[in-house]
């Protein structure tokens, strides 16, 4: 994973997508560059004053993507972000990355957030971790662990997940006004998102932007 720094994110997947750009590119947006920034500038100061100074955490927000196609026994294969406040709580034997992925491991295993397994004991196996801060929020699997409580690294987690939804939402605002005025004179892909969307902004910009208006 490198040498992380703190608000870093480790990016998954491959070099590049479909369309040729970088899979940290969302519809011509570096979605990765702007959590990282936010992260590193909002979230780590808001994060050590909540929690003190000492205080660490670590987030780990899977690839967007159906629920059954994650593999139980490994989730963090499927990792895309990866952001923490101190790059030395990310590796380590059994450390907060194992306990996120064993964590993972009873959410993908069972469909269930992992704070179900202390209260369901009888769902744990082998490789499971059973403490609360991992699971799906708003349709993105991930988890988190640093804190205490299990239900701080739950919320925390969800705080980075909304961030992420509200950048990812920003940058489809455009594409989808395109689509929506696609005719047939436009270019290909354009109607079902799948057109180049860093030359789409630099064509199109001011007209989509007169029209989301």
């Amino acid at each position: 994973m490198g040498n992380p720094t703190g608000g870093i994110i480790v990016r998954g997947g491959s070099s590049s997508g479909d369309d040729g750009q970088a899979d940290n590119w969302y519809f011509g947006i570096d979605i990765d560059a702007q959590i990282e920034d936010w992260f590193r500038r909002v979230y780590t100061p808001a994060f050590k004053k909540l929690y003190g100074s000492t205080s660490d955490i670590v987030v780990v927000i899977l690839d967007h993507k159906p629920f059954r196609e994650f593999s139980w026994r490994n989730p963090c294969v499927d990792m895309q972000h990866l952001l923490c406040t101190n790059p030395d709580s990310v590796n380590g034997h059994e450390g907060l990355i194992d306990n996120i992925n064993g964590m993972l491991r009873f959410c993908l295993f069972n469909s269930l957030n992992s704070k179900y397994a202390l209260s369901r004991p009888d769902l744990l196996e082998p490789g499971h971790y059973a403490r609360e801060g991992a699971g799906e929020f708003m349709e993105r699997v991930g988890g988190a662990d640093g804190l205490p409580k299990g239900e701080d690294n739950w919320k925390e987690f969800c705080k980075v997940v909304k961030q992420l939804r509200a950048l990812r939402e920003a940058a489809a605002k455009l594409p989808l006004v395109a689509s929506k005025l696609a005719g047939p004179d436009s270019p290909p892909g354009v109607k079902y998102l799948e057109a180049d969307m860093v030359t789409m902004r630099a064509r199109l910009g001011n007209t989509l932007r007169a029209a989301d208006s």
